[in-house]
């Protein structure tokens, strides 16, 4: 695992991110450079990654399509979970249609707190 992202990578995260239309080059560069982030690098390539949102959320979990089912996004949680609790309790958000995130949660043992109500 790899915690020395660099600018470059920020590009390339964004435009490998499933969720971009959720954030954008500049959040994902300044979360790199103000908190903790992982990356797991295989055949020279940086295949999967997660960060600490700005609110201190553990997220922007993501694992290229090819290198999935290997049990990287387990290990980054858990890495970035371990690194998180040494200044304050971990945390998620969710997308309330996202499943695996939620199993993948679920198994890391952290507990579903709340549902967030928003307005449309």
């Amino acid at each position: 695992m790899n915690n020395l992202f660099k600018k470059q990578d920020a590009e390339y995260i964004y435009d490998n991110y499933e969720y971009k239309k959720y954030t954008s080059r500049e959040y994902i560069t300044e979360r790199i450079q103000k908190d903790s982030s992982l990356g797991i690098i295989e055949d020279d390539r940086l295949v999967g990654w997660i960060m600490i949102h700005d609110d201190g959320a553990i997220g922007m979990l993501n694992v290229l399509l090819a290198y999935r089912k290997k049990g990287y996004g387990y290990e980054l949680t858990l890495a970035i979970k371990e690194v998180r609790q040494l200044r304050k309790k971990p945390f998620l958000h969710i997308e309330e249609d996202n499943i695996k995130s939620t199993k993948l949660a679920l198994k890391l043992d952290l507990e579903k707190i709340e549902e967030f109500i928003g307005l449309n």
